[in-house]
């Protein structure tokens, strides 16, 4: 009991700072963009890379930045590793922020900007455990790493390249899900689609864009026509549409055309049924106006409102979950428009090649073309393992909750990229922290108590 104490005071004392610090690199902008020599995934990444060190330097501790695809702060010593790896990039910041989306705004007991839960606070957090554990004089016989990454978001090349150069762990975890304990993840299948924008009709669709990740619910598109006499009557059925579904929206005019907006709510593409896609309702509503668009049609019969790709015949399900199918983003060139895919297929199917195929017969079907297809496999952990077992241990002693149990998720962390690997917190079940969201936040409170198990964690896995 006299430990847990102290981790407490330890924890609390540290308030101030861990914010200080979580701010610090909320600032930096992190989405991916283009690389630049030495910057393989842009600026903002980098910039976090640079700050990320910087803190885990300050708190005493040697940093390696490992050209710019990641930085790792470390102590202790001996031939076993233990890993806790976090991410410094972000999803784009989106729109309608009623906060500082870069960050200092604190209200109510929670801070606000994207990154704070997703997931610079919990790499701050792991530092700051880190540092606690030294602080409490514990013998660190192994060699314990927070690795901080710069392209979670976006294709996980950086653990792979710190795979190549530093080799994995004995025992690893990633607090960038939910606890107590995550010991399988589902398999990712991603790809884009098209097809032509050319209707019959006197209704024409110039132009459409939205999204602002592929694994984010599309919160908002814009769809530009060229009406011909039908300017009034397309406008009419459009909010009337808004109105029958509850949809946000507007009309205006461009040199182009009459521009339709229709709002949605975003949410990660792992959870779609959590945000409204605004896609799939313009896709819906276009279906209405417009003739023979042949990507309005083939989206209306193989994708339409549903998300777990009933329509094309991939509702698939085990004892963990069902598949989910996300349309993240969207945009023309010339005649073509391009969406993107982001499935998340049930943890106990190995291969999903031929459930691809069946995508693809499908879209292939009203003359859509798939590229870009990669399949990821899933990640299952053993529930019986030392690793879950000790971790669960953990979150019991130190929350007393007995109630929720480990369990799967649609999520991809950075567990995948390891063997001995799961994802550990940093959110409680039922948080609501908004991540892919607008006004992303995290409560206080429950950052010091994620903390707390951190260290806890941390003791008892040197201790194995």
């Amino acid at each position: 009991m006299e430990l847990n104490k102290s981790i407490q005071e330890k924890v609390r004392a540290y308030k101030d700072d861990m914010i200080r610090d979580i701010f610090s690199l909320v600032a930096i902008d992190s989405v991916k963009t283009a690389a630049v020599e030495g910057k393989p995934f842009g600026e903002g990444p980098a910039a976090a890379l640079v700050k990320s060190k910087e803190i885990a330097e300050a708190l005493g501790f040697t940093a390696v930045n490992l050209d710019n695809y990641c930085a790792y702060a470390q102590m202790g010593e001996g031939d076993q590793k233990i890993g806790i790896l976090a991410h410094v990039d972000i999803v784009p910041l989106g729109e309608g922020w009623s906060k500082n989306p870069l960050g200092g705004d604190m209200e109510n007991g929670f801070i606000f900007g994207r990154g704070v839960s997703d997931n610079k606070g919990p790499c701050v957090m792991s530092l700051y455990a880190m540092k606690i554990v030294r602080d409490l004089g514990i013998p660190v016989h192994k060699n314990v790493r927070v690795i901080m990454g710069a392209n979670e978001e976006s294709g996980m090349q950086c653990v792979k390249h710190y795979r190549e150069v530093e080799g994995g762990f004995d025992y690893g975890f990633t607090p960038d899900a939910a606890f107590p304990v995550t010991f399988g993840e589902k398999g990712g299948y991603h790809a884009n689609f098209s097809a032509s924008k050319l209707g019959k009709g006197e209704v024409k669709l110039v132009s459409i864009k939205g999204g602002t990740a592929g694994n984010v619910v599309c919160p908002a598109v814009e769809a530009v026509l060229d009406c011909g006499g039908q300017a009034k009557a397309v406008e009419e059925k459009f909010t009337a549409y808004l109105a029958q579904n509850g949809l946000g929206g507007q009309v205006k005019q461009s040199p182009d055309g009459m521009v339709l907006r229709l709002v949605g709510t975003a949410a990660h593409a792992s959870t779609p049924q959590l945000g409204v896609n605004s896609i799939s309702h313009m896709m819906a509503f276009l279906a209405s106006v417009t003739e023979e668009i042949p990507f309005v049609i083939a989206y209306n019969a193989c994708i339409g409102l549903g998300f777990n790709g009933e329509k094309c015949s991939v509702d698939l399900s085990d004892q963990y979950g069902r598949l989910t199918f996300n349309v993240g983003l969207i945009s023309t060139q010339n005649d073509t428009v391009t969406a993107s895919i982001d499935i998340r297929y049930p943890v106990t199917i190995q291969d999903f090649t031929p459930h691809a195929d069946t995508i693809a017969a499908h879209l292939n079907a009203f003359g859509v073309t798939l590229s870009g297809v990669r399949i990821g496999k899933p990640l299952f952990v053993d529930p019986n393992s030392d690793l879950v077992r000790v971790l669960s241990e953990v979150y019991v002693e130190v929350t007393g909750d007995t109630v929720n149990q480990p369990a799967t998720m649609g999520g991809g962390t950075y567990a995948k990229g390891f063997d001995h690997c799961v994802a550990f917190g940093a959110e409680f079940v039922g948080d609501e922290n908004r991540i892919h969201n607008t006004d992303e936040c995290l409560n206080i409170e429950k950052m010091l108590k994620a903390t707390e198990i951190i260290v806890h964690a941390l003791i008892k896995l040197i201790s194995l």
